[in-house]
């Protein structure tokens, strides 16, 4: 059985493997989509402790004399794993490169693979700057294909996302001019009431406050429909995802903080839309809106 251990950030992550985590690692997979099975540190590094909560833990002291990858590689070898692939265990501190490399040696019977191509790049960068004013044909000449290729997939989607935010804004503008033209048809519609109100005491501000309420309700109850519409697309969404991806590692999620963040722009946008026509509500001559039809 095969299974992947990250430690810190790699890009080189294979999402057909379950994942433990260590430390940081934890943090990394969750924001990349994949719920590890097991959480294994001493957890100094994570900012987010709260996502510790969803996970089975295993939780070090910071004292210790194992570095919280021995105890990961320790761990899926207890769990029967064979092959065992380790993520961003490299490029920090100088001690914990070293104790990576010295696992290799101790479990000669698994079969362990330290993955950090970055580290190999740096190695040959460091090696042609040097060797290439001495002896240019020693130069190694090297491409990297998966960097390439996953810089043109991040430019493709960078146009893509700012596409879409465009569309976005636009929506939003023409949403908010839209808002606006209804609350001032309304204000037209219901000349009768604001004289009504205007003669039974109500002041100007208290006319204003009224149409201000009514655009406060329709962004809320607009910005609260969004979320459920977007909450019960995810179900079709996800299952579509972990169709085509082939795992159930990758998931589109919502998050708590976005959803109010949304719902908040919504009642903004909405009451922005609606500020004109509940001032032109306000300054409306009470006779002459009693005299209305």
């Amino acid at each position: 059985m095969k299974i992947g251990i990250c430690g810190a950030l790699a890009e080189e992550l294979d999402f057909s493997l379950d994942y433990i985590g260590v430390d940081r690692g934890i943090e990394i997979l969750i924001n990349l989509g994949i719920k590890p099975i097991y959480a294994i540190g001493d957890f100094d590094s994570i900012i987010n402790k709260d996502l510790l909560v969803q996970l089975e833990i295993e939780r070090l002291p910071t004292k210790k004399d194992v570095t919280d990858t021995h105890a990961a590689i320790e761990y899926a070898i207890s769990k029967g794993y064979d092959e065992i692939d380790v993520y961003g265990v490299t490029g920090g501190r100088l001690d914990h490169f070293f104790s990576a490399m010295c696992l290799l040696e101790k479990y000669q019977n698994v079969k362990i693979r330290i993955i950090n191509k970055q580290n190999v790049i740096n190695i040959l960068d460091k090696y042609n700057n040097d060797i290439k004013n001495v002896d240019e044909d020693k130069v190694i000449s090297y491409t990297d294909y998966v960097g390439t290729l996953m810089s043109s997939v991040t430019d493709i989607i960078n146009v893509i996302s700012y596409v879409l935010i465009a569309f976005v804004a636009i929506s939003l503008i023409v949403s908010s001019i839209m808002i606006g033209v209804i609350t001032y048809i309304s204000v037209l519609e219901r000349k009768k009431e604001i004289g009504i109100l205007r003669a039974i005491g109500a002041s100007k501000r208290n006319i204003s406050q009224v149409f201000n309420a009514e655009t406060f309700i329709i962004g809320l109850l607009a910005g609260v429909l969004g979320i459920v519409i977007t909450l019960l697309l995810l179900i079709p969404g996800n299952a579509l995802i972990h169709e085509i991806a082939g795992n159930t590692s990758v998931n589109a999620v919502l998050p708590i903080g976005g959803a109010f963040i949304l719902i908040i722009l919504s009642v903004i946008l909405t009451m922005i839309g609606g500020l004109i026509p509940s001032k032109k509500a306000a300054q409306e001559d009470p006779v002459t809106a009693l005299r209305s039809e």
